[in-house]
Order: C-alpha cells, then sequence, then structure tokens
C-alpha cells in the first residue's frame, strides 16, 4: 500500500446526486486545526450573562464570528474580553433544555473541553386557558403562558 501526505488532499464533491465542477479540476480543502479551548461557563439566569473562560481563546475580539447559548446569541462585552474569559449578555431569552456555549471563530468551532458539563434551562408553565369547556372532539384554541418556550412557535 502507497500513503502520502497531502497538505491539500483531493476530495470528490458532489451536491445533491450530482458532481460538482471545481476550477482547474482541483477540489481540494485544508484543514484548519481548532485553536483554543473553552475549560467552563457560568450562566446566570436572573442576569442573562454568559460567563466563558477558556485557554487560547482568539487574540482579538473582532476574530470572534459569534456567541450562542440556548439558541440565543450574546452580546460580548469587549471591556472584559480577553484569552482566557468572554463576558456576554444573551440577546434574547434561552430556550430550555441542555447546553454548552458555542464560540464561533473566522477558523471555526472553539472545541470546549471534555469536563465542561451542560447547563439546564428549565420552562416554566404559568397559564393554560381555557381550562373547562372545551370541545371533545377538538378545534379549541388553547394558550400556555410561560417562560423559556422556543421562539419560533
Amino acid at each position: 500500500m502507497l500513503k502520502t501526505y497531502e497538505t491539500l488532499p483531493q476530495v470528490i464533491v458532489t451536491i445533491g446526486d450530482l458532481p460538482a465542477v471545481c476550477h482547474n479540476v482541483t477540489c481540494n480543502y485544508t484543514y484548519v486545526e481548532a485553536v483554543g479551548e473553552v475549560s467552563s461557563f457560568t450562566y446566570d439566569a436572573t442576569a442573562g450573562t454568559l460567563n466563558i473562560v477558556g485557554v487560547s481563546l482568539p487574540t482579538n475580539i473582532t476574530n470572534l464570528t459569534s456567541v450562542t447559548f440556548a439558541h440565543s446569541t450574546c452580546s460580548i462585552d469587549a471591556a472584559t474580553y480577553s484569552e482566557t474569559n468572554i463576558d456576554c449578555t444573551l440577546d434574547r431569552a434561552p430556550v430550555c433544555g441542555d447546553f454548552s456555549p458555542v464560540v464561533l471563530t473566522y477558523l471555526g468551532i472553539v472545541p470546549n473541553d471534555a469536563a465542561v458539563v451542560n447547563e439546564t434551562v428549565t420552562c416554566t408553565i404559568s397559564a393554560v386557558t381555557p381550562t373547562s369547556s372545551m370541545n371533545l372532539i377538538g378545534a379549541d384554541n388553547v394558550t400556555i403562558t410561560g417562560t423559556n418556550f422556543p421562539w419560533e412557535l
């Protein structure tokens, strides 16, 4: 068997069932290893803030594309940003579920350390209306009021 090490390996590209046409018949890609790592994070539900502690995060805040948590983007506080710390405020209320932050840079996603544990964001139901006189066949509109429901519903 022959083995070679290619810095720009050739790939066969298809979109759906159709082969892609590559410029000069060179379909290649460059693999870029992830830079940095998220070591831990803290989410403050009352304030809607997220603190991310990491190692070798991008030196310049402009190299960050986005920070998201619980389906919400996070506005970064530039005054406290460093290669080991990101403080940000969620732009929307989080969605319920188990989440960890996603830090995206121009070179891709900054991986989370294996020890990072997801934070559970809970949903609360404060009211359901109507509560009586429902049609047994259906076709009644039911309104559920609460917090941390998905916005798209």
